[in-house]
């Protein structure tokens, strides 16, 4: 069984443009934006750190030199590599590229926006004992919109912001290096590669019903910022 220690690459995608967040993305790339005064990166490398993965590949590609200054800054013990893996590479392409770099059988995974409780030792031994090509992070996020129930034409009762009921992608892989049989250098991840490994039956889901959240807007920023001020913040491990 493989070691759970800093030997094992954790992935971050960091290259995309933000393009659902050009309030803030203009001039700073998305993982870059700060929650709390640290930048979201930063943030989602302590997850990691506290629980024993210190060695990280961050795939960059929009203004990929502010991660080299941002890793010269880094208060957190670790190794880090900085690729860029293109301006314009999509997701699957960007962990393709990183095949040189990745040295054990398995990696881990994730994007440059979530934040989660998440128990990453579990989430490592899971994927070890199902021996499958994927492991995917599944979650019950909160509707962002209100839940009316109507009878005989009236609203008769309100639900405020439920979860949702349907399983959801929530970042935070596991990926046997087989992996790399299914990407390409132009390939969306989460199109025709797990496409193909579902229908393989090589992606297990590990289902986490605790802390979740993604910074996918403005309204985001501000909600996460809003519950790290009241000191609410539920990916905190440290």
């Amino acid at each position: 069984m493989e070691n759970l220690n800093h030997s094992v690459p954790v992935v971050i995608l960091c290259g995309g443009r933000g393009t659902r967040f050009k309030e803030k993305t203009v001039n700073t790339p998305k993982p870059l934006i700060e929650i709390g005064g640290k930048p979201m990166l930063w943030h989602i490398m302590k997850i990691y750190q506290v629980q024993g993965f210190t060695n990280f590949i961050l795939s960059c590609g929009y203004k990929a030199e502010k991660f080299v200054k941002f890793t010269e800054k880094l208060n957190i013990k670790c190794d880090v590599k900085v690729i860029n893996t293109g301006l314009n590479t999509d997701t699957g392409g960007r962990i393709y590229k990183l095949k040189k770099y990745i040295k054990t059988d398995s990696f881990m995974c994730t994007y440059g926006d979530g934040l989660s409780d998440i128990d990453l030792p579990k989430l490592m031994l899971h994927h070890i004992r199902k021996k499958k090509v994927a492991s995917i992070t599944c979650v019950l996020p909160r509707n962002q919109y209100g839940i009316l129930k109507i009878k005989n034409g009236l609203v008769r009762s309100f639900i405020e912001k439920p979860r949702m009921t349907e399983w959801v992608n929530g970042g935070f892989f596991v990926f046997n290096k087989r992996v790399f049989d299914y990407l390409s250098s132009d390939c969306k991840l989460e199109t025709e590669p797990f496409s193909k490994m579902a229908s393989d039956g090589q992606i297990t889901a590990f289902k986490h019903t605790s802390f979740w959240a993604s910074m996918d807007n403005y309204k985001d920023y501000q909600t996460l910022n809003n519950i790290w001020d009241k000191k609410e913040a539920g990916w905190k491990m440290w």
